[in-house]
């Protein structure tokens, strides 16, 4: 449960950073 809750937030700051949503998106 608690690493759901790590992932979640993992997410959320991908979606919030751009460099790492593009390297989220084109790895």
């Amino acid at each position: 449960m608690l690493q759901k809750k790590y992932l979640y937030y993992w997410v959320l700051e991908v979606k919030c950073d751009p460099v790492l949503k593009f390297i989220f998106e084109h790895a």
